[in-house]
């Protein structure tokens, strides 16, 4: 074929809008696929712990963070008059396209001649493309449109942020990183020239660690060479002097190895992908605070692993490393199928601080799944998120108990009650029966409930859910007690819900059994997660108020635009006075009994737990200013006891490695932090009508001298209906009363002054309990106005 025909049937396809089959994108589609890029997830400290992509791992950066001698390096061996041509080298073009046709599209033979911008229409339109004629007339007819609607500067910066350049990586800030741990704006002429080398064939440079050494010394000793055929074409095209190039071939050639990608903290940036709806299953429910990521699993992963988001989280690495180190120190290294999760959570707004989902997320494994060990088997298994995880939640034994005495509290029956700790058969509910024994610690005879909970006698709280919060009947106490702990945080299955899972199955399973219907809940017979234990006994730590846990403080886009912003939403779910006495009956558990080794230097709250058989082992507790909880067991199987028959070194027990797993985590994770005492109780949890023992290890605070000391044996006085607080807030005081009193609560009125400057005068801008908390019908609400005189 004559060559000027050819560069005139070319002209012709390039201007005339039917040529070729293809119907180009249109620009906005095609520039979408330029937002691919390399979300990242930070710290509380703004350090990088995980960069998330797909198949494109790119980070864009303008083109006055690229140097200009990496831009000439590009241009000089790629497409040396790209300032000066109008998107296609028609020379260059035409003599390819004659050697295609006159090998009839042998693959073999296929010329190339493509210019920078003809690249970027095939990297943006082009997905596998054949080498054909076809597709050169396509390509040409869409640089032509490029050229038209940008400027030559954008067009080379589009390039240098989506060509491919080996490992896995697209774009020149991302290489920058990968092959010299540095930014691209770092890289000196030697640099920018090895990179540049990569473009037409980074395949041929690629390297692993894995590599023999000979190997990996030919592929630098080619990109070297590369590297140096790119100087000397900047030399001859005058982009550098002589000099400049002699010295930058002389400078080493110092390549990073390539690394596999690995997240920092992996547990916890696996929660944060739980969270936003990454990972999970499609029959979980989206959670609703990120559903500007989409609304499927799929949508929000293509919003997560191409949008380039900045996710900002809650993590401490203070307190994450200990958490690590905690895990790693104590259990031991020769008892592979032992495993465990701890989390830690601040308790004031639901922050988690730190979280580890087993023992290894990166361990190296190698033979048949069935031979690996343990840690190999469940390393993707976020143990810390029970079944939320991908795993499965665990009895967390008497680690449940202080939700029994929650609702104890919560109906009036003081703390020094008295109950028999002594082993008895229990019948309900035609004719089923429950048998109590006392696993962990000691029982027999009349215990008050403080020393029930410091000695874990299972007796003593069956008895008080039956009698105390069941007024007789074991299913009416076990549906209460269900109910606190979901007030709390632990997300118990309700019969709807499990009538709706389980189908046919409901009520003939054990899994299919509400806890409300399951007298045993209070020995904690049903299966929860660390991160709900962890959140419920925070909600003892503030008070009786309770956020729901986050990794998440805020999103943005890669410009900065805020996309989520956190906003704790308070709820309180337990009167105070209840929150601080079981406080301090779970102090004493620290102080005298069953969890003496997680005692710090400081007040310490908690429960040691152990399901039935030694299966599983726990310790939850708190701070005033952090809760944690720890699990210990083998995520393999929920059945195999933890005792010296199975090759464990001795019954693992909640005091023994969790509690020592919270104590050397905690000691680290709060050094620094003041310490705090935790606030005292109401004087009636102390003078009701309850025993108090004269042999009890625990003093009676300073009381009234008319304090009685009978065993209870009367039906403690009836539980005021819980019902939601009407919000009031942006109401006048008077409105806010009316409606108060309404809803059947007793308003009483305190005056201030908006710490924000919104509220206008008489207007009410704050409350407590907040609005759309459950609270007694008939108890008080405070609610605050703005007075006169404020500023």
């Amino acid at each position: 074929m004559n060559r000027r025909l050819i560069v005139l049937a070319l002209t012709v396809c390039v201007i005339a809008p039917a040529c070729g089959r293809l119907e180009p994108l249109s620009t906005k589609r095609a520039l979408a696929r330029l937002n691919v890029a390399t979300s990242k997830v930070y710290d509380a400290d703004g350090n990088v712990i995980a960069d998330l992509h797909g198949e494109i791992n790119r980070d864009s950066v303008p083109l006055s963070a690229i140097p200009k001698h990496v831009q000439d390096a590009a241009i000089a061996i790629e497409d040396e008059r790209f300032w000066s041509h109008q998107g296609i080298d028609l020379r260059s073009l035409a003599r390819a396209i004659a050697s295609d046709v006159r090998h009839r599209g042998a693959s073999d033979e296929l010329q190339g001649g493509s210019t920078i911008s003809q690249q970027l229409a095939k990297n943006l339109y082009f997905t596998n493309p054949a080498r054909t004629v076809g597709r050169k007339v396509a390509e040409a007819r869409i640089t032509y449109e490029l050229e038209r609607t940008y400027t030559k500067s954008k067009i080379l910066e589009m390039y240098l942020n989506t060509i491919y350049l080996g490992r896995g990586v697209y774009g020149i800030e991302t290489a920058a990183h990968s092959y010299f741990g540095k930014s691209a704006s770092q890289l000196t002429l030697a640099e920018g020239a090895f990179l540049a080398g990569l473009i037409h064939e980074p395949a041929r440079y690629e390297w692993t660690a894995a590599d023999p050494p000979q190997v990996r010394r030919a592929r630098i000793a080619d990109a070297r060479t590369r590297r140096n055929i790119v100087l000397d074409q900047m030399r001859l095209q005058r982009l550098i002097t002589p000099d400049e190039a002699t010295h930058a071939e002389d400078e080493p050639l110092t390549v990073k190895p390539p690394t596999q990608s690995r997240w920092t903290h992996p547990y916890f940036v696996d929660y944060v992908l739980r969270e936003l709806g990454v990972f999970g299953n499609s029959n979980q429910a989206a959670d609703p605070r990120f559903d500007f990521l989409g609304t499927t699993i799929k949508e929000r992963s293509e919003n997560v692993y191409r949008g380039g988001l900045r996710i900002y989280t809650t993590l401490d690495p203070t307190v994450q490393d200990a958490a690590e180190n905690a895990v790693d120190t104590v259990l031991p290294k020769d008892l592979d199928r032992l495993s465990a999760a701890l989390v830690a959570i601040e308790p004031d707004n639901g922050y988690v601080r730190a979280l580890v989902g087993g023992r290894d997320y990166y361990p190296t494994c190698t033979g048949p799944v069935a031979k690996q060990p343990t840690v190999c088997r469940v390393s993707h298994e976020n143990l810390a998120l029970g079944s939320f995880g991908g795993g499965s939640g665990r009895q967390p034994g008497s680690s449940f108990k202080p939700f029994v005495l929650s609702a104890a509290l919560e109906r009036g029956i003081p703390l020094y009650n008295a109950y028999d700790g002594s082993p008895f058969t229990a019948t309900y509910a035609g004719g089923l029966t429950w048998d109590v024994g006392n696993y962990e610690g000691e029982g027999g005879g009349p215990t008050t409930l403080v020393d029930a909970t410091a000695h874990s006698i299972n007796a003593v709280f069956a008895h008080l859910e039956i009698d105390g919060v069941g007024d007789g009947n074991p299913l009416t106490g076990a549906a209460r007690v269900a109910s606190v702990a979901r007030e709390l945080g632990v997300n118990l299955p309700t019969p709807d819900q499990l009538k709706q899972r389980c189908g046919d199955q409901y009520l003939r399973v054990d899994a299919c059994l509400p806890a409300d219907d399951t007298p045993a809940i209070a020995l904690g017979a049903k299966e929860v997660s660390p991160i709900d234990m962890a959140s419920a006994y925070a909600t003892f730590a503030n008070d009786g108020e309770r956020f729901d846990p986050t990794s998440i403080v805020r999103i943005t886009d890669d410009k900065g635009k805020i996309l989520y912003n956190a906003k704790p939403d308070e709820a309180r779910v337990l009167p105070s006075g209840v929150a601080r006495g079981v406080t301090y009956a779970l102090q004493q558990v620290v102080k005298y009994g069953t969890g003496t080794a997680a005692a710090l230097d400081r007040p310490a709250a908690g429960k040691t737990g152990t399901s039935e058989n030694w299966t599983n082992a726990w310790f939850d507790g708190f701070v005033p200013q952090l809760a944690a909880s720890v699990w210990v067991g083998n995520p393999i199987t929920s059945n195999e006891s933890m005792t010296p028959d199975n090759g464990y070194p001795f019954k693992i027990v909640g005091g023994t490695y969790p509690a020592e797993i919270w104590h050397a985590f905690m000691s680290s994770a709060v050094r620094g932090l003041p310490v705090e005492d935790f606030r005292d109780p109401p004087q009636q949890l102390f003078t009701g009508n309850g025993i108090v023992l004269q042999s009890s290890p625990t003093p009676l605070p300073t009381t009234s001298a008319n304090a009685t000391s009978t065993v209870i044996q009367v039906t403690p006085p009836p539980k005021a209906k819980k019902q939601r607080v009407p919000s009031v807030i942006g109401m006048d005081f008077g409105s806010a009363d009316s409606s108060l009193q309404a809803a059947g609560f007793f308003p009483v009125n305190a005056r201030g002054c908006d710490p924000n400057h919104r509220a206008g005068l008489n207007q009410v801008y704050a409350q407590s309990p907040g609005g759309g908390a459950r609270a007694p019908s008939g108890s008080s609400v405070t609610v605050t106005y703005q007075g006169g005189g404020c500023r």
